[in-house]
């Protein structure tokens, strides 16, 4: 310990000066520092409350609760195509006519086989048969194409031309 004291004595100024320059040193980092903080602390306001204002947190809260709805309403929307393309498919939307002169003698094509089909071939095929003095209508049901009445060469043609007009759902 004396020896302590006498290095003291000895060297005491420049010790002081060495711990006087070491603080002044620690001081000026300190300060660096604390502008450093400071300017990193505004970057982060900056970028919590962005360049407007506006909160981030809550800009970022509206835009996924946007999302969520927008992904529901996706989702809603999807359901609903299946069911109109469920229902499409059973819509009368492949037509096929043919005109036809009954009668001998009659002219003008005047009667008519009209077959009305939906996607599955299923349907209806309405005849008219006109001559001189009277005119005929008949309806058959049509599944797959087929009926369980028997059918004119015009009625058949009919379907056939029905089935292949189709319209292409997908």
């Amino acid at each position: 310990m004396h020896s302590l004291l006498a290095i003291c004595d000895s060297y005491g100024v420049y010790l002081l000066l060495l711990m006087l320059l070491s603080l002044i040193l620690l001081a000026a980092w300190a300060a660096l520092l604390h502008r450093r903080l400071s300017k990193l602390r505004q970057d982060y306001a900056l970028l919590i409350t962005g360049a407007d204002g506006e909160d981030l947190g809550r800009l970022f809260s509206a835009y996924t609760e946007r999302a969520e709805a927008t992904a529901r309403r996706v989702e809603d929307l999807s359901e609903r195509l299946q069911r109109l393309e469920s229902q499409l498919n059973k819509s009368l939307q492949r037509v096929g006519l043919i005109r036809f002169d009954a009668f001998e003698g009659s002219g003008g094509e005047q009667s008519f086989s009209l077959a009305v089909l939906d996607a599955e071939s299923d349907g209806v095929v309405v005849s008219s048969l006109h001559g001189r003095g009277q005119s005929r209508v008949y309806a058959k049901p049509i599944e797959s194409s087929r009926s369980g009445y028997s059918l004119s060469a015009e009625e058949k043609l009919a379907i056939a031309q029905a089935a292949g007009n189709h319209i292409d759902n997908g």
